[in-house]
């Protein structure tokens, strides 16, 4: 694992790549950020209107908390709140071609989520083999990771009306993750290279969803649909990935970008890159 950049952005959630661009958001901010793969130029989107303080316990407790984007099939970006808290069931469609940002209810979903999952935390987001994805971070006191598995059709939808209704879901799938030094993993972001499904995931030693805590290490991994580790790998150093993205060369190799949280807000976040990627 490389590093090969910093973004200019802090607290970093996700990360999207389309057309040569990189796209990432922070989770106590209200922008969605566009780079090159090495930032010479940046664009930022409002995604809320929302006016933050800078004061860190009261940021903390009103922001939109932005966890996952996932690429739509029209190349629009879904940037989804977590979910861990009420104020934090906002999503956002993003036509990034108009810069345009529509605002989605996230509630009707996560009611229904939060009916079968204790502590939901969703902070990972990805289409693959037709279905969208999302990963429930289980370093709530359960401690219950999970794959959420919604019709991409329903939540096209009903996305359109401006919520995300529950009758998308079609499935929930408990995964049993690896540990690091005795601390538990957390599922961070989920990616597609078009055939697998993988996942990055933090060993952050907390029982909130809410409330950080040391970071033990991060591992990147392959599931297979009904939710079991294929092969996993503990990454090198002690970041807190939290965003993942994959991209397949013509000739098979495969490449991923990773982004760290630092858990600073004065610190920026570290791009690295893993050039032949084997799991």
């Amino acid at each position: 694992m490389k590093l090969i950049d910093t973004l200019p952005i802090s607290a970093a959630s996700a990360l999207v790549e389309v057309h040569e661009t990189l796209w990432t958001i922070a989770d106590d901010e209200t922008e969605l950020l566009g780079t090159g793969e090495s930032p010479e130029w940046t664009e930022r989107i409002v995604l809320v209107p929302d006016v933050l303080p800078s004061e860190t316990k009261e940021r903390k407790r009103r922001k939109p908390d932005f966890e996952s984007i996932a690429r739509l099939p029209d190349d629009s970006l879904f940037v989804l709140g977590s979910g861990s808290t009420t104020s934090r069931r906002r999503g956002v469609i993003v036509d990034i071609d108009a810069r345009r940002p529509r605002i989605v209810d996230l509630t009707p979903l996560y009611l229904r989520l939060e009916t079968e999952l204790a502590d939901l935390n969703i902070e990972g987001a990805v289409l693959h083999d037709g279905f969208l994805w999302l990963a429930q971070r289980g370093n709530g006191a359960s401690g219950r990771n999970a794959l959420v598995r919604l019709d991409t059709t329903r939540v096209l939808a009903s996305c359109a009306h401006g919520e995300l209704r529950d009758d998308a879901l079609v499935s929930i799938v408990s995964v049993e993750l690896p540990s690091i030094g005795g601390v538990a993993c957390g599922f961070t972001d989920l990616a597609s290279d078009g055939r697998d499904l993988y996942f990055s995931a933090a060993a952050e030693d907390t029982e909130s969803t809410y409330d950080d805590g040391a970071c033990a290490g991060s591992i990147l991994g392959r599931l297979t649909s009904s939710g079991v580790v294929a092969a996993s790998r503990v990454l090198e150093g002690r970041p807190k990935i939290e965003g993942l993205s994959l991209m397949r060369s013509h000739g098979g190799t495969l490449r991923a970008l990773l982004v760290a949280d630092p858990d600073d807000r004065a610190v920026m976040a570290p791009l690295f890159r893993i050039d032949d990627l084997e799991l």
